[in-house]
């Protein structure tokens, strides 16, 4: 529930929370990374989070995201079969590493920073929905359970002792 809320509010925030876009193609559900992914940086997760949620949601999202980013995608596939020889970092540089680069390294990050990967929207997802959780329960003093109640049914919790 706290990561449909995320990503709810991610394809909110995006203007991107409508069923208006065209069916997203077998490449967009292929297994492996978009073009204009990177394996790590600061905005990676260093492991694996799963969890369920609405299908049709799911299908939004990743519609939502190839449809958006096919122009960069397109001309990042493009920009590959015309630089074969150049190998993009797999790293996501720091604001000084990305000002020294130039030529086409320079076209090749600004095409990967037009493309809006799933794991983009996740992992926001799971941050919008942690922040609100936490609002939540913060915000709610007057409902917490009363000392020695369990929270989720105020019946008597179990002493330390058994």
């Amino acid at each position: 529930m706290i990561v449909e809320y995320g990503v709810r509010e991610e394809l909110r925030r995006r203007g991107w929370d409508h069923d208006q876009w065209d069916e997203a193609p077998d490449e967009a559900w292929n297994p492996g990374r978009w073009p204009g992914s990177r394996d790590c940086g600061t905005s990676g997760y260093p492991g694996r989070l799963s969890a369920r949620f609405d299908g049709a949601l799911g299908r939004r999202t990743v519609t939502a995201c190839w449809h958006t980013s096919t122009p960069a995608i397109e001309q990042l596939q493009a920009w590959r079969d015309a630089h074969p020889g150049i190998v993009p970092p797999r790293y996501e540089p720091d604001e000084e590493g990305r000002t020294r680069l130039t030529g086409p390294l320079a076209a090749c990050m600004r095409l990967a920073d037009q493309i809006t990967t799933t794991g983009t929207i996740w992992r926001a997802d799971v941050e919008l929905g942690l922040i609100q959780a936490r609002a939540a329960l913060t915000a709610a003093p007057d409902d917490a359970p009363e000392s020695g109640q369990s929270a989720d049914t105020g019946v008597p919790a179990p002493s330390a002792g058994g």
